[in-house]
């Protein structure tokens, strides 16, 4: 996962007393991706997942903000979207075996 450095999500700082608490269970590996991020960001841990958070739903506005935007047919439909995954992820593994055969 590469940090969030450079993008212009501004989470507004808000009183400590105004933070909700939220327990969440994360798979290790995305704990340890997320701690590497926030160590590189300077933020701890749980500014980081905020920002990341409050980007994911940036990007969706953003993408619903532009109804010829080819994405937003793909974010409406998250069985579509996963199916594009897979064929892509599919296609990566054919193109590997290509270029190692190529080699």
């Amino acid at each position: 996962m590469k940090p969030l450095s450079g993008m212009a999500i501004r989470i507004p700082k808000k009183p400590v007393a105004n933070i909700v608490p939220f327990g969440l269970r994360l798979q290790p590996e995305l704990k340890a991706a997320l701690e590497a991020a926030a160590q590189v960001s300077g933020r701890s841990l749980n500014s980081e997942i905020s920002l990341r958070l409050q980007a994911s739903f940036q990007m969706q506005d953003d993408v619903n903000a532009n109804p010829t935007n080819p994405v937003r047919d793909l974010t409406a439909s998250p069985t579509d979207a996963t199916q594009l995954w897979e064929a892509l992820e599919a296609l990566r593994r054919r193109v590997d075996d290509i270029e190692k055969r190529g080699q």
